[in-house]
């Protein structure tokens, strides 16, 4: 299975839920990612925001 690119704006949307269909989506995405059924790969923002985002989404 390849990997698709995530984009930061899509865990964005999932955290701020600052749109709840886009965030709903974004939940879905990730739900999917987590049992398995996608892989998705991304590059992490420099800075304060990336091991909080990170310890948010590790198991």
């Amino acid at each position: 299975m390849a990997a698709r690119f995530l984009d930061t704006n899509i865990l964005l949307r999932y955290l701020t839920r600052d749109d709840e269909k886009k965030a709903e989506s974004a939940l879905a995405l990730l739900s999917r990612v987590e049992r398995g059924e996608e892989k998705v790969g991304t590059t992490c923002p420099p800075g304060p925001c990336h091991d909080l985002i990170l310890s948010w989404f590790r198991p």
